[in-house]
């Protein structure tokens, strides 16, 4: 990817998205992906006791099939690196790091 720089990972295991930032010609840009739910979250009444009692509702793991990467609230988000770098070498970028983040991606 071209002039990219400080690029920071990181993932929020309750709220299920993992995202990286970087910096772009001095603009601070970032890219992200929604991670996969646990199976025990299947139902309301589970998810509100693992929510309570403080427990990851999500797994570090994104869909490789559907990500989340380039609809809804991340493609939102992601949009103006779009723009830049188009999705595929953003999905590129994205992957390679998160990766080293811990993060798989199947």
């Amino acid at each position: 990817m071209r002039k990219i720089k400080d690029i920071k990972t990181d993932y929020d295991l309750q709220q299920g998205f993992a995202w990286i930032t970087f910096l772009h010609d001095d603009e601070e840009l970032s890219l992200q992906a929604c991670l996969k739910e646990r199976k025990e979250c299947s139902d309301d009444e589970r998810r509100y006791a693992l929510v309570k009692s403080g427990a990851d509702i999500f797994k570090k793991e994104i869909s490789e099939s559907d990500p989340g990467f380039d609809w809804g609230i991340c493609e939102d988000g992601n949009k103006k690196a779009f723009d830049i770098f188009g999705k595929d070498e953003c999905w590129n970028l994205f992957k390679r790091e998160i990766k080293k983040a811990g993060v798989r991606i199947k």
